[in-house]
């Protein structure tokens, strides 16, 4: 009985061995699409650089107002965690480490896009729009990336999560791959000027939407790089002078009551869809993160005192009917 048994658990021991070799096993998802086919199709292609875009409606993208725009002013804030304005950040606090991974997943997106595309079958000029708007993006989440922590590690190129070991590149270095990709993406002649309101693209990355971006970054380095802050406030002009086709709406409070969505004013604008969970999810939150109290807001939150300065300025602030001593 002892050798049936004996006999029996190696049989078993055998089978598990052999069935563990990757030989033998199907080693493709069935309810998702592999890496390696990704960039097979047009379609695939497609979904591929969508999937770019889709990063924007993170919290921490989207809902980035109410976090960054408030601090120094908001002390008074009582229901959230906000550690930095209780001076108990830590380095692992989940505020920053998730900005972090948000605008890292994006550019991992980017680089995956813009190492592939050639593989797809598009034809030369679907190819550069494509890779264009993927430089585009990069460049914006390493924008957000280099405001944020005033440098980090550049990757161009898809990388496993073992070799996500570079060392941080500097500012400088970053503001420049910054320029560099938002440059290559305006020296692209398939990539449009500005798709018009109502057009299927509209939201998609122009030549526009990179000029402004080039702009604010030389903009930001003029502040940050003394030595050469008039050559760089040249060339924020020049780019914020070719950033051609858009204009103010002349009355700044329908900007907020929907009717002059995609108006001429938007220059790289997050699309949704209140028909959509996303779109009605981002609805409420939005009136919560920026939306006054009688609206169910979070009234603690205050835009800060530059900020309100710009408004105050142009005459834009409209009355709420509310008096407080709080700006909402």
């Amino acid at each position: 009985m002892k050798l049936i048994k004996n006999i029996c658990l190696l049989g078993a021991s055998i089978a598990l061995l052999t069935g563990c070799n990757s030989d033998l096993m199907d080693l493709t998802p069935y309810d998702s699409i592999a890496s390696g086919n990704m960039w097979t199709t047009e379609n695939l292609a497609d979904m591929g650089v969508t999937g770019i875009y889709n990063v924007l409606r993170s919290e921490n993208v989207a809902g980035d107002l109410h976090k960054f725009d408030s601090y120094g002013v908001s002390a008074d804030y009582r229901d959230g965690n906000y550690s930095l304005l209780r001076g108990n950040a830590t380095t692992g606090d989940g505020q920053f480490s998730g900005y972090w991974k948000i605008n890292y997943e994006g550019i991992s997106r980017c680089n995956d896009a813009i190492t592939n595309l050639p593989k797809a079958p598009l034809s030369l000029e679907k190819l550069s729009r494509l890779t264009a708007e993927s430089k585009f993006m990069r460049a914006f989440f390493y924008y957000r990336l280099n405001m944020m922590y005033k440098g980090v590690p550049i990757y161009l190129e898809p990388a496993e999560l073992d070799e996500l070991v570079k060392g941080r590149n500097t500012e400088a270095e970053v503001w420049a791959q910054v320029i560099s990709d938002l440059t290559e993406a305006i020296d692209t002649p398939d990539l449009p000027d500005k798709y018009p309101a109502g057009d299927a693209s509209y939201g998609r990355v122009t030549k526009g939407a990179a000029y402004a971006y080039i702009g604010w970054a030389h903009l930001t380095r003029a502040y940050e790089e003394s030595a050469n802050k008039d050559s760089e406030l040249k060339a924020a002009v020049d780019a914020f002078n070719n950033v051609k086709g858009y204009d103010l709406v002349k009355n700044f409070k329908s900007m907020f009551d929907g009717s002059n969505k995609n108006s001429q004013e938007g220059i790289f604008e997050l699309q949704m869809s209140m028909s959509d969970a996303n779109g009605a999810w981002y609805k409420t939150q939005l009136h919560r993160w920026i939306g006054c109290s009688e609206l169910w807001g979070w009234d603690e939150i205050l835009p800060n005192n530059m900020l309100m300065n710009e408004y105050m300025k142009e005459g834009q602030i409209a009355t709420t009917g509310r008096y407080d001593s709080r700006l909402y």
